[in-house]
Formats: C-alpha cells, sequence, structure tokens
C-alpha cells in the first residue's frame, strides 16, 4: 500500500473456457495478487499472461491490474443508490395516480387469495379507458 494514499493493485486473472453445444461459456474474474507498488504489479501481470499460453492451457486469459483506494466506496454503490432512488420515486409516483384513480372512482382495488392487491377498471374507468388513446394522440401531436 502506499503510504500516503491507501492505494493498492489487484492483478486480476480474466478467464473463459469455451463449451461445446448450446452451454454458455464460463466466464470467470479472480484476484489473484495484491501490490502496493503499481509498476511491479504490472510486471508480474504480464509475466504471467505471457507465461500463461507457454504453459499450455486452453482457457482464454487474461491478466489485468486494477488500482483501487483503501475503505473507498465501490463506484457502483452509488449507482445503486441512484437506481434505488429512482424506483422509490417511480413507485411512489404509481402509488399516487392508484390513489387518485380510486378517488375518482375509475379503478377498485381487490385483494387476491394470494395476498396481494390487484386492480380492476370500474364502469366508469371503462368508459374513460376508450378514449384515453385519443387523448393520448392529441398530447403527442406530431407537426
Amino acid at each position: 500500500m502506499n503510504k500516503n494514499s491507501g492505494v493498492v493493485y489487484c492483478i486480476t486473472m480474466i478467464s473463459q473456457t469455451t463449451n461445446s453445444g448450446d452451454k454458455l461459456d464460463d466466464i470467470s474474474i479472480d484476484c489473484i495478487a495484491v501490490y502496493s507498488n503499481k509498476k511491479k504489479a504490472v510486471e508480474v501481470a504480464k509475466e504471467m499472461e505471457d507465461n500463461h499460453n507457454k504453459v499450455g492451457f486452453t482457457d482464454e486469459c487474461v491478466y489485468d491490474v486494477f488500482e483501487f483506494t483503501l475503505d473507498a466506496e465501490p463506484m457502483l454503490l452509488a449507482f445503486q443508490r441512484k437506481k434505488l432512488k429512482q424506483i422509490e420515486e417511480t413507485n411512489d409516483k404509481v402509488d399516487e395516480a392508484l390513489t387518485e384513480l380510486m378517488r375518482t372512482g375509475h379503478i377498485d382495488q381487490l385483494i387476491g387469495e394470494d395476498g396481494h392487491f390487484y386492480y380492476e377498471l370500474t364502469s366508469d374507468g371503462k368508459a374513460i379507458a376508450d378514449k384515453i388513446p385519443e387523448l393520448v394522440k392529441k398530447l403527442f401531436k406530431k407537426d
């Protein structure tokens, strides 16, 4: 680890074994070593990749070096949090829309045998449902 930055360099082995027939290929990604010095990590990864073919392994394999900052949250976590927030906001909007449709008498809420909620158009809902395609067309009129 670099004393000042808390950075480590992980050598990864990315391998693919080709299967025959309709089976999907097997792909694996393994961290096989961790170094505090980037130059050394790159040298070792290159040597391993060069040796891989000489040894006669039949799977396709690539060795790479990834840099990680210790105790740093992964970038994927920020992406996941953003997506979860979008899902929550969408669910809130759907809940609001369903509540409004029930309030206006366009749908009824039912509870199925499985305990889940289901919604059914009322006669008022069916009457307006027939008009929805025309309303949407008016909203998205092409020039």
